[in-house]
């Protein structure tokens, strides 16, 4: 048979602490000891404990507790003093911690993964894994530019007590429609970039920068660039655009050009400027092409272009022929079709290539001063019949000898020298013939053979052609002999002239002209075949 002791109060020895029982609880006051003191049921307003154990509510407005609080359900109506971390039940390595002041930080697996600070900091770490801040959009679908996720730049105006104004912001934006029940494939999504220029509302913030969904870098635009080969980095705006590279002034701003590989490849291609001496490069396979320098000398094949004067100059280097090319896709007759050099900033200096046709010199007021003909040679003051043509100029030696038209003996030349100037179909001869002795006379008429080139056969047979000195010769007739020349008719040769006192001109035998030793020199134009 059960026993049953009912009372309402049990009063300490001293009356100080009393426990008062209720039919809602057990109300214990004043000062009060123990290891363990569970509740089933009911409400505790007031506790000072080692531990409690509550399968029902704990409320009040305040309470300390030194040791640990575990239940299903609490609620407390003021303050909550913690003085280290709260524990997440059953997974003691997860928490939410205050180690020191103005600082909170959440931990899982034992180890801290964000913390925020009094200097408005977060920190997100992470040990095995990559430290990342998801922004998660839990949609049914998503439609095209839809924002996916949003990091903004915000402020007030008036002290802080106006309109929130939006100075920046970080978008997620959805390229194309997104259906969220789909097992696989999402949404291709570009990442946009905005700040605004003053303050101003939400609607006013302009896009700057998108990274698109094909890894596209677009600045000032939402539209990528030429398709074929300059796509990944576009610049817009509706003024000028540019790139601006920020070196130290003894430092280099470059742009490489590479395949992607390691070494040398590394720069196949670069353009670079060095601030120490104000020069810029360009460079491909490697190496340097051109070079601009300090002074605006350029160099092409050449890293030190040098000028011939104090002049700005062009330097041109190669192993073996330098080349300027000038094509034109225009083809024609007309003034404009080739191409053409103005000189010293001078349009009436000119070098004109005219279509296929001829290269002109204009100077003056773009007046003709030379041309070279498509066939050869050159004509000069407007003139362009190519009959007027300047088309040869040489200068040579040749061997010159004096014989007979019949018999020709054999001589011992001591002196056999022979000069000559060719311009066009003109041609001078110099020459200058001396002889020691002969094995027997010549016979026929005495000639000078081994000229340069056959004189015209138009030329009159008796025509003197030049002049002409001897000594030791001996000359038919008596008086005073002067000697010229005869052209050969369609021959290399030149016939030697004897005048009598009658200045009558004549060929002397050449059996009457030699004597034990002679020596002629002279000269002759002529007229070339």
């Amino acid at each position: 048979m059960a026993s049953e002791i009912r009372v309402d109060k049990i009063n300490s020895l001293s009356g100080v602490g009393t426990v008062t029982l209720s039919p809602t609880g057990v109300d214990i006051a004043g000062i009060t000891t123990a290891a363990t003191l569970r509740a089933t049921t009911g409400i505790v307003t007031s506790l000072t404990a080692g531990s409690l154990t509550s399968l029902g509510a704990v409320s009040g407005t305040t309470g300390t507790f030194s040791a640990a609080v575990s239940g299903t359900t609490g609620t407390f109506t003021g303050d909550v003093d913690i003085a280290d971390k709260i524990i997440h039940t059953g997974d003691t390595n997860t928490a939410i911690r205050f180690p020191e002041a103005d600082t909170v930080t959440f931990e899982t697996a034992g180890n801290e993964q964000v913390r925020i600070d009094n200097d408005v900091q977060m920190f997100v770490q992470g040990a095995s894994r990559v430290s990342k801040l998801q922004l998660h959009r839990e949609d049914v679908s998503i439609d095209a530019d839809d924002v996916v996720g949003q990091i903004t730049f915000t402020g007030r105006d008036s002290g802080g007590a106006g309109i929130q104004r939006v100075g920046a912001a970080i978008s997620a934006v959805a390229s194309n429609n997104w259906d969220t029940s789909q097992t696989t494939g999402y949404s291709a999504t570009h990442l946009d970039f905005y700040t605004q220029a003053q303050q101003s509302a939400y609607s006013t913030l302009t896009p700057r920068l998108r990274i698109d969904s094909s890894g596209r870098l677009l600045i000032g635009t939402t539209t990528e660039g030429f398709a074929t080969y300059g796509e990944d980095l576009t610049l817009a705006t509706s003024a000028h655009t540019g790139i601006t590279i920020r070196s130290g002034t003894s430092s280099r701003g470059s742009i490489y050009f590479s395949d992607g590989t390691s070494g040398d490849a590394e720069y196949q291609g670069y353009i670079q400027y060095n601030h120490s001496d104000g020069r810029l490069v360009f460079g491909t396979t490697g190496t340097e092409r051109i070079r601009i320098d300090g002074s605006g000398n350029v160099g092409i094949g050449i890293n030190a272009p040098t000028a011939a004067s104090s002049e700005t100059a062009l330097h041109i280097y190669a192993n073996e022929y330098p080349e300027v090319h000038l094509t034109s896709s225009v083809t024609g007759s007309n003034a404009g079709d080739g191409s053409i050099f103005t000189l010293n900033n001078d349009s009436s200096t000119i070098i004109r290539n005219q279509e296929n046709s001829y290269i002109r010199f204009d100077t003056n007021g773009s007046n003709e001063r030379m041309r070279i003909l498509a066939a050869g040679g050159l004509t000069f003051n407007g003139d362009t019949a190519a009959a007027n043509a300047l088309d040869d100029y040489e200068e040579g030696t040749f061997t010159p000898n004096i014989q007979g038209t019949g018999a020709n003996n054999a001589k011992t030349y001591v002196k056999q020298l022979g000069k000559y100037t060719k311009i066009g179909n003109q041609v001078h001869c110099e020459f200058n013939l001396a002889w020691n002795s002969y094995s027997s006379n010549d016979t026929g008429d005495a000639i000078v053979n081994g000229l340069p080139f056959t004189i015209d056969g138009n030329i009159q047979t008796g025509a003197a052609m030049g002049s002409l000195a001897t000594n030791n010769c001996d000359y038919p007739g008596s008086g005073q002999v002067t000697a010229a020349w005869e052209g050969g008719n369609g021959q290399n040769y030149a016939y030697v002239l004897v005048s009598y006192d009658a200045n009558a001109w004549q060929n002397p035998a050449a059996s009457s002209f030699w004597g034990g030793s002679g020596n002629v020199r002279g000269q002759v134009s002529y007229r070339v075949q």
